[in-house]
């Protein structure tokens, strides 16, 4: 009965530790000068920062100083 009760308990947890969070994540962008705020509503981080990068990577076309992160 133990050995079941904490394979559970460890699956709970596996579970609860490996679902990414569903929340609003800004993608903030600076060149050093002017910082621009993108907001992802209610989307899982990875989501988020692939399209973090992908802002990042078409903002570096333009001016090749951007820097892209997740907040």
């Amino acid at each position: 009965m133990k050995k079941s009760i904490r394979t559970f308990l460890l699956l709970f947890i596996t579970a609860i530790a490996t679902t990414s969070c569903v929340k609003d994540w800004t993608c903030v962008c600076t060149d050093g000068t002017t910082t621009i705020n993108q907001v992802y509503k209610n989307t899982k981080l990875t989501t988020a920062a692939d399209k973090c990068d992908d802002r990042e990577a078409n903002l570096r076309l333009v001016v090749p100083a951007t820097n892209c992160s997740i907040k």
